[in-house]
């Protein structure tokens, strides 16, 4: 019997051809289950308490900044959106994050005012604090992390690999930003943009609402 003890010979370049394989990270099923609905039970519990302002006029704290942008962007057209007029006082919890989370509250404003006309009821529904409503605006909340937040960070964890690249996350928000901003330049005019962009970045009017 014959052993051959001669190194097996390697081809060129078959080394070079060889890529290292990236390996993705696996989440078992029930595991990730679990978590969700930890998340969702300790979301109801947390809602079982107050919210912040309750009680406390005039400006009624985040809770009302949160129902009242649902007020505004449901009632006024977009390029009033960010703009101080009659109906749309700006020191009264203006919108000042992004247009994304305007349509978002056009959406929830939408739905409030089919349930229930009065929450949503231009300038008369400020500081609103019924049960009903709390029980509302928790659910939009939950439901909003439970169908959009949850499956977004459940598709993260099952593809991601142990290589993260930043340009198509960057990219892609990016682009978002420049999609949800189309609305405010056809459809306002010339300094919708621009209001928009004022109340996003609040050079202006400073603290004010942390002074509150």
């Amino acid at each position: 019997m014959t052993i051959n003890n001669q190194p097996r010979q390697v081809q060129p370049g078959h080394m070079d051809k060889q890529r290292p394989v990236q390996r993705r990270t696996s989440f078992p099923t029930i595991e990730l289950s679990v978590i969700v609905l930890l998340g969702i039970v300790l979301q109801i519990i947390v809602g079982l308490g107050s919210y912040s302002g309750r009680g406390r006029s005039p400006m009624h704290g985040d809770y009302e900044a949160q129902r009242h942008w649902m007020e505004i962007t449901h009632h006024l057209p977009i390029k009033e959106w960010y703009r101080n007029s009659s109906n749309n006082n700006l020191q009264y919890w203006g919108l000042d994050y992004p247009p994304l989370t305007a349509y978002h509250s056009k959406i929830m404003g939408w739905l409030a005012h089919h349930i229930n006309p009065s929450w949503m009821a231009l300038e008369d529904s400020h500081g609103i604090e019924t049960e009903s409503h709390k029980l509302f605006m928790r659910m939009t909340a939950i439901i909003s992390h439970l169908i959009i937040y949850t499956p977004g960070v459940l598709l993260w964890l099952s593809t991601r690999q142990t290589a993260i690249t930043v340009h198509p996350v960057a990219f892609t928000t990016v682009c978002t930003f420049l999609v949800m901003w189309t609305p405010l330049a056809f459809y306002g005019d010339e300094n919708s943009a621009f209001d928009a962009i004022k109340r996003i970045f609040p050079f202006e009017r400073g603290l004010f609402e942390i002074g509150q």
